[in-house]
């Protein structure tokens, strides 16, 4: 496959209903954070950008060993989509194709990024996206195209 693909790991929002943040919680010897930027490095991605808000100082410091790059979405607070764009921003337009995944989904596999962005690579499709249920999700693959527009939107 082409590996001309990015990953952004989501991991910006706060953890209200939680006595510390939901990144930092721990998962396998790691936390959620730690997991899920090695999931993402473990796909074959081109690069990993790491979006990061609330607790923002205490989540780069967990990845402070890991080849990603951190970005800092001051605009966390308005929610998911201000982090996707954020996020498409700092990823660029070096690769064709990019995948979000959320830090707190920790059954995702190198392997299901990887066959997101190959489909999406393959069919053209503006997004490819998971199903739970029927109801469409994260992880999800946005093409170059669909890149370019949630960018400007």
């Amino acid at each position: 496959m082409n590996q001309n693909f990015g990953v952004i790991v989501l991991a910006a929002g706060a953890s209200a209903n939680r006595q510390r943040p939901k990144q930092l919680l721990p998962y396998l010897g790691k936390t959620l954070i730690e997991h899920a930027a090695r999931t993402a490095l473990a796909s074959g991605a081109r690069e990993v950008v790491v979006v990061v808000g609330s607790d923002a100082q205490a989540v780069r410091e967990k990845l402070k060993h890991l080849p990603v790059r951190v970005v800092f979405n001051r605009e966390w607070s308005e929610g998911i989509a201000s982090s996707i764009r954020c996020g498409l921003v700092a990823l660029g337009t070096n690769v064709d194709c990019a995948v979000l995944a959320l830090c707190d989904q920790p059954r995702i596999t190198p392997g299901l990024l990887r066959d997101l962005a190959q489909r999406q690579i393959e069919t053209g499709s503006s997004i490819v996206a998971s199903s739970y249920d029927g109801v469409l999700g994260a992880p999800s693959a946005f093409g170059s195209d669909g890149m370019l527009n949630k960018r400007l939107a």
